[in-house]
Parts: C-alpha cells; sequence; structure tokens
C-alpha cells in the first residue's frame, strides 16, 4: 500500500476569466476544463495526499505533447491536517488556509520532491517560490 493518494485536475483559461482560482463570480465564470478538449488545457494540478498533508502543484499544460510543463509553475497548495477538527464537508473548517507560504520550506521542497517522483517527473530540487 503506497503512503499516498494521488490525483490530477485541470484548468482552463476563459474570456472574461476572473484571476487564477477565484470562485464564486455573479456570472459563473469559473477556470474549469468542462467541455474543453485536453489539448486547450492551461494547467494541470498534480495532487499528493499523504496522512498528513494535501500538496497540489499547478503547472502549465503542453497540450501537443499532453504533458505538464513544470518549468511553468503557476501555484502551490499545501493543507495541513495535523489539526483537523472538522469534516471535509465543513468548509469554514477545513483546508481554507494554503500554508505553502508559510510553511518550513524543507517540508514544501521535500513534498514536492516526492509529487515528483510519484507522478514518475523529473526532481526541480528546489523549493516551489510563489
Amino acid at each position: 500500500m503506497k503512503p499516498w493518494a494521488l490525483s490530477m485536475f485541470p484548468r482552463c483559461a476563459h474570456v472574461g476569466m476572473p484571476i487564477y482560482g477565484a470562485r464564486g463570480t455573479p456570472d459563473g465564470a469559473d477556470n474549469s476544463c468542462l467541455e474543453v478538449e485536453r489539448t486547450d488545457f492551461t494547467w494541470m494540478g498534480y495532487t499528493m495526499r499523504t496522512d498528513r498533508y494535501r500538496y497540489t502543484e499547478w503547472v502549465g499544460w503542453d497540450g501537443d505533447t499532453l504533458s505538464p510543463i513544470w518549468s511553468a509553475l503557476k501555484a502551490a497548495e499545501l493543507y495541513d491536517h495535523l489539526n483537523d477538527t472538522a469534516a471535509w464537508t465543513d468548509a469554514d473548517k477545513y483546508e481554507n488556509v494554503n500554508l505553502v507560504k508559510t510553511a518550513d520550506p524543507a517540508v514544501v521542497a521535500g513534498l514536492s520532491s516526492q509529487l515528483h517522483k510519484a507522478f514518475g517527473f523529473p526532481t526541480t530540487g528546489t523549493v516551489p517560490s510563489l
């Protein structure tokens, strides 16, 4: 059994799209990729969930090769579940603070390296700086 779970999720830029990651705009615009060909995705999110953390890197997407562009890191997310007291259904108490900019750089670098290895991609060896 692996000590983590992996997932991927695309994001797509749209005309009039709000800033990256914004949700709940009045006209319903967001960065979903519903009904968008995978060759036209803008970013791909690669996520690793361990017993303690959920770590995601959002990278540019190459529609020609259907592969990530690791040099085009758009964003990263880190959530620590050590002291979670609520179920995932309570959005006010679960994964609402991205810790990637305030976490120990060694933790972020370790998770980044582990994520790249788990997906079979080269490890950059550096802490993502955003």
